[in-house]
């Protein structure tokens, strides 16, 4: 029998198979999935591929053929950016694919297998996303963006298959999604709502009917939602019956719209059928014949619509996204697994049997390196009446122990949004640390989505309050629990996770030891006057208005505030980020010089809001690694991979 000998190593040098190109390089994001009615037994996807430069590449593959067909040349992209973040992007109808190119942001038109993209909709600053088909009315109808003015214009709008024109038909709210035409092509739903709210807060669903052309039929406009409720995902059965997904139970729930307009839901639960509608076209629930696919905290199930039965789907993965039903009798849909690689599956709706149509990344290195995480609830808040959770990820691997009676250093994650969550799914980033010998704790603070309505709005008016107090409540517990080094804290995260991270060290400036943050905010009054349209009012629910607000704005600026800072920070930022401009970092970093605290900044020029090219994500975590071993004096393999300029080391 072969006997393993295991090394022993300090905590953070451990030699580990897991490298940055792993983390990047070798994998792709699996992002939009459809189908063509045309073609059931074909399914089509679009896949992030960081070593093509960040590019969103359409592909399809066919059942029973191993190879798959990717269609999208160098020069294309299908990439949406309406609302800044974009999504639904990619339609496919009789064989032919139409995408919003991210370039110039035109919606194209291109044969399958072997056609030429072509310019459908050839427009000028006029974006386009969350499409639908409507084969009876030869029409896709559109979220359409006006980029020609500011503040940018957002309406509803429908283009002829056969003459590319466009016509606006839906006007006078802030924002809109989900245009969503029934299958008999005489009645259209949507989604619209107003400043200041997101689409999570307060949303109005209508329907109205549409006459042979695509145009809303006078005076027959109605409302299906109340005020305050967040109604998103309309959808309409084969049958012609609408569904729509609310949280007026405190919970995003399923509902159907009754023959007289009243809703029904679906089937209730203490549990979430969606995740924040940050991006169009999710797709949380899909139908075959009678039956509702959908999602209720992240597991799939199988409803009867005229019974109520409801049947599991046992999988074995964790997250089901993107749902397309095809008239084959499959179900297709992105899956999130916890310790292994997201894949795309299908489901035959019948036998249940499933299978992989593709996973984002084969894994060449075995189990023994792959930390599982364990969610841990933790008390905070006023005398620690309340709750929050995360995620935590021991150091994992099979050839290295630490010292004995040692502690591993733990960094903390945090998402951003914030009106997002965390998950147990697998994420090579945090393998990079763990088989490191680094602990990972992941967050979900007050304030983030998965555990109702009532969690998710703790955080208004309490943004830089409640999430930064339960990072740090969270590190302690922790430590607490003899899972970490009190002495060896860092934190890391990215947006709305960096000025968390920027907050706490600011703060709470005894409870770390070093920071990362990733395109963080650090002054929220630049933020409020540079943003975009969809997150310009955004503050206003997790602050207060501007400038009515503007003392409660300065006292939850880290910038000024530098003077408390103790922990070495490293920041990276992209020079094209218009969501949260580069100069954010930079008076942060400027503030540190000043004060000859140790620091280091690295600014991207060619990347945006979220690192999306491979050589600029591997400099950064590389480079994260090396900052943090210089901090913690530690040395591994593949530390001085990413050496880069430290300032007052």
């Amino acid at each position: 029998m072969f006997n393993h000998t295991m090394l022993t190593e300090e905590y953070g040098a451990w030699k580990s198979p897991i490298t940055s190109e792993i983390v990047n390089d070798r994998r792709i994001v699996f992002k939009e999935v459809v189908n063509d009615p045309t073609m059931p037994d074909r399914i089509y996807w679009s896949e992030l591929r960081f070593k093509a430069g960040g590019r969103f590449i359409v592909c399809s593959k066919d059942k029973g053929n191993p190879n798959e067909t990717c269609y999208t040349d160098s020069k294309h992209s299908a990439r949406s950016i309406v609302n800044g973040y974009g999504g639904g992007a990619l339609l496919v109808y009789n064989s032919t694919i139409y995408f919003v190119n991210y370039r110039d942001q035109k919606v194209y038109r291109q044969k399958v297998p072997n056609g030429k993209a072509e310019v459908l909709v050839n427009s000028s600053k006029i974006y386009h996303a969350d499409g639908s088909i409507s084969p009876q009315l030869n029409r896709i109808f559109y979220v359409r963006e006006d980029n020609s003015v500011r503040p940018v214009i957002t309406t509803i709008s429908k283009v002829d298959l056969a003459t590319g024109k466009e016509t606006i038909i839906i006007e006078g709210a802030d924002f809109y999604s989900s245009p969503r035409v029934s299958p008999d092509g005489k009645k259209i739903a949507w989604v619209e709502w107003n400043f200041p709210n997101m689409p999570w807060d307060n949303t109005s669903l209508y329907t109205a009917e549409l006459s042979n052309s695509g145009s809303i039929v006078e005076n027959t406009i109605f409302r299906v939602s109340a005020d305050g409720e967040s109604a998103i995902e309309p959808k309409w059965s084969p049958q012609n019956e609408l569904y729509y997904i609310s949280d007026k139970t405190n919970w995003w729930n399923l509902y159907r719209v009754l023959e007289d307009g009243t809703s029904k839901i679906v089937l209730k639960r203490d549990k979430e059928a969606c995740q924040p509608p940050w991006r169009f076209h999710m797709n949380y629930y899909d139908f075959y014949k009678r039956k509702i696919i959908s999602t209720y905290d992240r597991y799939l199930q199988m409803i009867d619509m005229d019974t109520g039965d409801v049947q599991d789907i046992p999988t074995d993965y964790r997250t089901h996204v993107r749902l397309q039903a095809s008239s084959s009798g499959d179900v297709y849909l992105r899956a999130e697994h916890s310790t292994n690689t997201e894949a795309l599956l299908r489901i035959n709706i019948t036998t249940l049997e499933v299978s992989v149509v593709k996973k984002s990344q084969i894994l060449d290195f075995g189990p023994g390196y792959i930390s599982q995480p364990r969610e841990i609830e933790f008390p905070t808040g006023d005398n620690n009446t309340e709750v929050a959770y995360g995620y935590y990820y021991p150091p994992t691997n099979r050839d290295c122990l630490g010292p004995r009676g040692s502690k591993p250093p733990l960094v903390i994650k945090v998402h951003g949004g914030p009106t997002v969550a965390t998950r147990d799914s697998f994420l090579m980033l945090f393998q990079f640390w763990t088989s490191r010998g680094w602990a990972v704790f992941d967050v979900n603070y007050r304030g983030s989505t998965g555990y109702g309505r009532e969690y998710r709005q703790k955080l208004y008016k309490n943004w830089g309050v409640y999430d930064v107090e339960d990072i740090v409540k969270g590190a302690l517990h922790i430590v607490k629990l003899g899972l970490a080094d009190r002495e060896k804290l860092a934190i890391s995260g990215g947006s709305a996770g960096g000025y968390v991270v920027l907050s706490a060290l600011t703060f709470y400036p005894e409870i770390f030891r070093a920071g990362a943050s990733y395109y963080g905010i650090s002054d929220m009054e630049l933020l409020v006057g540079q943003t975009h349209k969809f997150e310009s009012r955004y503050v206003d629910m997790l602050i207060g208005p501007w400038p009515e607000a503007n003392q409660t704005y300065y006292e939850r600026s880290p910038v000024y505030f530098a003077d408390n800072l103790n922990a070495p920070i490293i920041f990276f930022h992209g020079e094209k980020d218009w969501f949260v401009p580069v100069n954010q970092a930079e008076i942060m970093y400027n503030a540190l010089l000043a004060k000859n605290k140790t620091t280091s900044l690295t600014i991207f020029p060619d990347e945006g809001h979220g690192f999306v090219k491979a050589g600029n994500k591997n400099a950064a975590l590389d480079g994260e690694n090396y900052f943090f071993s210089k901090v913690f004096g530690y040395e591994n393999m593949d530390c001085d991979k990413g050496k880069l300029p430290i300032d007052n080391l």
